[in-house]
């Protein structure tokens, strides 16, 4: 396994291994439990970056999540705790999780559908003050430009996709507004048009990872839609407009409604990552079906 590890990170990524509290997998593999330290020590000395800890199988517990971040850190070797499920989900502020894990599932399984894109989404909407600089909450993988197709070889790299391009630009846009990592379940060997898009803009990566308080949703111009609005560390206010309905749709966002707007606003479209311009008051735009506009303001 070091030498995979080592391999992976020659070409220039992270290595994540999963695992689970309990003492199966979620597939039935043997999990964690009872063996915390020597996993811990074990993927140490395999340079592993990354652990995905599942809730699946026999004695699955808090404290077990709590006995294994203990484990991780033991090993003095920098590695990112992803809780995945527990009784976090259920508690305020999300519990224990922030003060032993890096992210956490704020839900369940992510699918390639614009019904679960939605509904990932929906499990944070209220909740951007429950995550802060060091750990976040995590809406699973992105589906960027489709998560594979069924039954191909290990030597394909097809995608399949389940979601149009304009899906996907909003999954890819409320999941960088939201702070969620940006974790692509997708092969990465064929990189389409549309991936290439989303995953290598760095201005919307910029906002991504950001050290202030997450976006929340917010309705705007006397309710005449929803936002998702996140005020940056530097002052300047990320805004997020999905067009949810079957026909394109011309939203709006009004500057007073904005933390710290003022009446005349610069905006950057980060997307097409060009300055449109200084407006006064609001600004809208058509938005196509399903399509999200992702902006930055300032004051001007």
């Amino acid at each position: 396994m070091k030498v995979i590890a080592d391999y992976v990170h020659s070409k220039g990524l992270k290595f994540g291994l999963y695992s689970s509290v309990g003492t199966t997998t979620c597939r039935g593999d043997p999990g964690s439990y009872g063996h915390y330290q020597t996993d811990a020590d074990t993927f140490a000395s395999w340079g592993i970056d990354y652990v995905k800890l599942d809730w699946c199988g026999q004695m699955c517990t808090a404290e077990g999540h709590k006995e294994f971040s203990h484990a991780l850190n033991a090993t003095k070797h920098p590695m990112v705790l992803e809780l995945c499920r527990g009784t976090y989900q259920n508690e305020a502020k999300w519990g224990y999780a922030p003060s032993i894990a890096q992210s956490w599932r704020a839900t369940g399984d992510h699918h390639d559908s614009w019904k679960s894109t939605l509904e990932q989404v929906k499990s944070v909407e209220g909740k951007s003050a429950w995550s802060g600089p060091y750990g976040w909450a995590y809406l699973d993988m992105l589906m960027t430009g489709g998560q594979g197709c069924k039954g191909q070889s290990v030597d394909q790299a097809l995608h399949c996709p389940g979601q149009t391009n304009n899906e996907y630009r909003t999954e890819y846009s409320l999941y960088a507004i939201a702070s969620s990592s940006l974790l692509i379940g997708t092969d990465i060997r064929n990189i389409t048009a549309i991936m290439r898009e989303l995953i290598f803009n760095p201005e919307v990566i910029a906002m991504n990872q950001d050290r202030s308080t997450p976006g929340d949703i917010m309705s705007t111009c006397n309710k005449k839609n929803d936002i998702w609005v996140r005020k940056l560390a530097n002052g300047d206010i990320a805004v997020a407009a999905t067009n949810l309905g079957d026909a394109p749709a011309t939203l709006s966002v009004c500057f007073s409604d904005l933390p710290g707007g003022s009446s005349s606003m610069h905006v950057r479209d980060l997307w097409k990552r060009v300055d449109v311009g200084v407006f006064r008051n609001m600004y809208s735009r058509t938005v196509d079906v399903h399509d999200t506009m992702l902006l930055v303001l300032k004051s001007a």
